[in-house]
């Protein structure tokens, strides 16, 4: 009985109700969330139904669905919320989130409902567990009608919430144009700002909003006032490439160049973003090109051979950024641009004169690390354009011994069809059949031996070869190789250790 009356409540099947309450229904039965028949039909607007429950002596208090009022209120049936409210529905009752009938209204834009609640003493500015007031609420999803009747009630317009957000900084993230300017004339302070340093003109900026940008500007906004990481808006409308927005706020005076807290400007920024028609923007209005930042000398031609964007690149160039200027740890736009694997602005970047043979502080060259990190376009491209394959970086390795060691197989061919020496050691010793031997690179291990590498080369002093590597790391499949290429299995370590003492010593069959 108690499941039939809840449905023939939520669906306004009043007559069967009736019946069902007749024969004994319990009037304030509960279904699985907690909810009432007087709930159900307030929020489906039943208001016969809400009338019927009432008669019976239905409960108007709060239960885990919050109250019958705060339903009716949600519906927006303004009957209903006057005929609870005449009922003697507290009118200010919270709901366990803290929101009252007024606020759930307010937030979804029922006007009458509202006047209905305040005429019958609603506090106006109840708030949520969250500090947010109905102004906020209807501020936030645009409601013009509910703020102008809220504010007429007494609303503090610059009240906050519990992270310092105002109605206006609601309503300008949501570009609500008409509250914006609502809320303007009503006296809301235009540079307020959030618990982190936030105001309404870093959210509408960060939106895109250009129409309430311009508004908040008209009322004084602040153009360049920072926000607790010492970003003004300019630099928020640039990270999320509101084009427009930018432009706006460079005609009213916004400074290119502010530099945050992070070091950075707008330009770099953008570069970092890929916003390749804002970096053209910015550097129109007179951006430093080549002004290095973060902390780590970063130029935006840096920043964008980092992201990838070729269009920054270009931008960037074209604005007479220079070409080689390297960030605090030695690399150049060309060497970021490589180890990203960023073939086209490689290419750009050599077309555009950058060095090739350029080394960052420890001693590498773009060649390096796209061998390193096996971005073989980056690598056939640099041989292309006469890049060194056998210059050796810090510890004598080659890029043939960075693809070898990674096991980067075609990298490891276009560098032996360019030149590269197979049997070249570095300071520690190893040829690179050793670093692919022991890093059990099977494939790589096979193109060296194709291309002549010498099997049973030995390291400086220690003895070391590609087999004893191959064993000492139980690589199975290049122990064999190597054999069938004829490695010596009687070749011993200066200390006298063989492959196969090794082997046993390791406690590993396969290789033995």
């Amino acid at each position: 009985m108690a499941a039939a009356l809840l449905h023939m409540c939520q669906s306004g099947q009043v007559d069967v109700a009736r019946a069902l309450l007749e024969d004994g229904a319990a009037v304030d039965v509960l279904d699985e969330n907690g909810s009432t028949p007087l709930i159900w039909a307030a929020r489906n607007g039943e208001l016969a139904t809400v009338e019927l429950l009432l008669e019976y002596g239905a409960s108007l208090g709060c239960v885990k669905g919050g109250t019958a009022l705060m339903n009716g209120a949600w519906s927006g049936d303004v009957s209903v919320v006057e005929t609870l409210v005449k009922a003697g529905a507290d009118v200010d009752q919270r709901h366990p989130t803290g929101m009252t009938a007024l606020g759930i209204a307010s937030e979804h834009g029922h006007t009458a409902a509202a006047r209905c609640l305040l005429g019958h003493g609603a506090e106006v500015d109840a708030l949520n567990q969250n500090a947010m007031t109905p102004l906020m609420w209807a501020a936030k999803h645009g409601h013009g009608l509910v703020v102008q009747l809220l504010l007429e009630g007494g609303a503090a317009v610059d009240s906050v919430n519990g992270e310092g957000w105002t109605a206006l900084m609601q309503a300008s993230r949501g570009g609500h144009l008409d509250v914006v300017r609502l809320l303007l004339e009503s006296g809301a302070g235009v540079d307020k700002q959030t618990n982190k340093g936030v105001s309404a003109l870093h959210v509408a900026c960060e939106h895109g909003h250009v129409s309430a940008v311009q508004t908040l500007l008209e009322y004084g906004a602040q153009v360049d006032g920072a926000d607790e990481d010492g970003d003004p808006p300019l630099m928020w409308a640039v990270n999320n490439g509101h084009l427009a927005v930018v432009e706006l706020l460079l005609q009213e005076g916004a400074a290119v160049d502010c530099v945050n807290h992070e070091g950075a400007t707008a330009l770099l920024l953008a570069a970092v973003a890929s916003e390749a028609a804002v970096v053209q923007l910015l550097l129109d209005n007179g951006a430093d090109v080549d002004f290095s930042g973060y902390g780590a000398q970063l130029t935006a031609l840096v920043c964008a051979s980092s992201s990838g964007s070729l269009e920054c690149a270009q931008a960037l160039v074209r604005g007479g950024a220079a070409i080689d200027m390297v960030d605090v740890e030695g690399y150049s736009p060309l060497i970021i641009a490589a180890k990203r694997g960023h073939v086209g602005i490689v290419r750009f970047l050599l077309d555009s004169g950058a060095a090739i043979h350029c080394e960052n502080n420890a001693g590498l060259m773009a060649v390096h690390y796209a061998s390193m990190l096996g971005h073989v376009e980056v690598v056939k491209l640099l041989v292309e354009r006469g890049a060194l394959v056998n210059k050796p970086c810090p510890k004598s390795n080659t890029s043939l011994h960075a693809a070898s060691q990674s096991g980067h197989v075609d990298v490891v061919r276009v560098l032996i069809e360019n030149g590269a020496d197979v049997d070249v050691l570095s300071d520690e010793g190893y040829v690179p059949l050793m670093w692919a031997a022991q890093s059990g690179h099977t494939d790589a291990v096979r193109l060296l031996l194709e291309s002549g590498a010498t099997v049973d080369l030995t390291s400086n002093g220690a003895g070391c070869n590609a087999l004893i590597l191959a064993v000492a790391n139980g690589n199975i499949s290049v122990i064999n190789m190597l054999l069938e290429a004829g490695a010596s299995v009687n070749s011993t370590l200066s200390n006298g250790a063989s492959p196969l003492w090794i082997a046993c010593e390791q406690g590993d069959a396969d290789a033995a």
